[in-house]
């Protein structure tokens, strides 16, 4: 195997790689549930960085990807840090191993491509009902608030009581916080 073809299949190897963590931390920060995985990812991404230095040593794009995490960041921040630096590596190796082969792709990105399209399709659709929902007040006007009368109207229906429903919508106003004391109703 000549050296083209192995550095070929060291990236493609470092490509599913990442996009396995990729895939990893886009589900953990989907549920929420990001207590005690930072180290892992951490961990996971120095490694694999280390890795694309060592297939592609004079690059300083992945010399900058370095990961610097702080001390005072929590669980969630951290895995936020690591996904963006993971698909920034994706990215860059993604564009190595189309430069390298250009008129060619595997059928697995090809089976892959419907697959992630539909998770952001279905992750976007669920942030966006979530959100709209959470800003939903749903409220009952008690009975005894609205005028009715028991009696027959000019055509001989009885008059129904009716309830009064009042729905209320919080818009956050553009360049709000989300989580603000102030509820702006609409």
């Amino acid at each position: 195997m000549t050296e083209q073809n192995q550095n070929s299949t060291r990236l493609l190897q470092l490509r599913r790689a990442l996009k396995a963590v990729s895939k990893s931390i886009y589900q953990v920060l989907e549920m929420g549930d990001y207590g005690g995985t930072a180290s892992m990812l951490v961990k996971s991404y120095r490694k694999l960085h280390a890795r694309a230095l060592e297939m592609m040593p004079d690059d300083f794009f992945v010399e900058s990807l370095e990961l610097e995490v702080d001390d005072s960041m929590d669980d969630r921040q951290i895995a936020t840090q690591v996904k963006l630096a993971v698909d920034q590596l994706l990215a860059y190796v993604d564009s190595t191993i189309r430069e390298e082969r250009p008129w060619t792709m595997e059928f697995d990105e090809l089976k892959s491509f419907g697959t992630e399209l539909r998770d952001h399709v279905i992750h976007m659709t669920r942030s966006t009902l979530k959100n709209a929902i959470a800003n939903i007040d749903f409220g009952v006007i008690n009975d005894e608030d609205l005028p009715h009368e028991n009696a027959d109207d000019e055509s001989g229906k009885q008059n129904i009581r009716k309830r009064k429903v009042r729905i209320e919508v919080q818009v956050p106003r553009p360049g709000e916080a989300e989580d603000s004391d102030e509820d702006n109703i609409v």
